[in-house]
């Protein structure tokens, strides 16, 4: 219940913080404890997506992600994805992927984090940055 609280309170920190639209969603399964994060900050003007693996485990663990970002706006739509496999120590995070876009206002801008044991996704995150409604 603790993470869906914390969902809810970066989702208000950052309806409060620049005006733009942005959601977060994460999915949990909470028999393999793990985490897929995907971050949103700004940098030298761009929007930078980055996506992380947290491993809650005590042992190593080797996987697959794929990263899904999906730009919808006045020019049309685009969409690029990244993934390959990794390998983490136990108990510790890991950066998986990161991408850099200027977003224009009107534009719409998801990012989609999969966490996969062999063909099982195991947790997976999102975030939607966009224009002003």
């Amino acid at each position: 219940m603790r993470k869906y609280l914390m969902t809810f309170y970066f989702l208000i920190c950052c309806f409060t913080i620049g005006g733009a639209l942005t959601a977060s969603f994460t999915y949990w399964n909470n028999d393999k404890p793990c985490g897929a994060v995907v971050e949103h900050l700004k940098e030298r003007g761009l929007d930078v997506f980055q996506g992380f693996f947290v491993n809650y485990k005590d042992k190593t663990f080797e996987g697959r992600y794929t990263l899904e970002a999906i730009r919808e706006g006045v020019s049309g739509s685009s969409v690029s994805h990244q993934g390959g496999e990794f390998k983490v120590a136990g108990k510790s995070r890991v950066k998986l992927s990161r991408t850099s876009i200027n977003i224009d206002e009107k534009d719409t801008y998801k990012v989609v984090l999969n966490i996969y044991d062999n063909d099982e996704l195991l947790c997976a995150d999102s975030i939607v940055v966009g224009g002003m409604p």
